[in-house]
């Protein structure tokens, strides 16, 4: 269910990302163009910049949204667009020496120190073996 949740997620803002970069392609392009347009003609400078930005809305618009849509994809599954970054998830690190484990032949060896099996010494040194972790 995360999974398919995700997809739908990533899929969302391939759309929202495609239809922002398709505007703004779009309106640089007509910038630029019309920009051009009324420098070329200044005699008519904001009617030739609309027609060159009309003709070039119905020229570039598909196109335009085509490339939108691949870079969006793109950048979406790469993780680059705010939005569709994949979180980062650390672990803590492992605790090397399982306590549980200490613990019980801790209180054998103890046991076994009390019932006079192992000698103060004896006990002494495999104590410091296993709290030292080499035992």
């Amino acid at each position: 269910m995360t999974k398919k949740r995700n997809i739908i997620a990533l899929a969302l803002w391939a759309l929202l990302w495609t239809v922002i970069i398709w505007f703004a392609v779009l309106v640089v392009a007509g910038f630029v163009v019309g920009a051009m347009a009324g420098i070329a003609d200044p005699a008519h400078g904001a009617a030739a910049g609309e027609v060159a930005g009309r003709k070039l809305g119905e020229t570039v618009a598909g196109p335009a949204l085509l490339f939108a849509f691949v870079v969006a994809i793109v950048l979406t599954i790469g993780g680059v667009l705010p939005g569709t970054r994949k979180a980062v998830v650390t672990d803590p690190a492992p605790d090397t020496r399982p306590l549980a484990f200490d613990i019980q032949n801790l209180e054998r060896l103890a046991e076994l120190h009390a019932r006079g099996v192992l000698t103060d010494e004896e006990f002494a040194t495999q104590k410091a073996r296993m709290l030292a972790g080499s035992a």
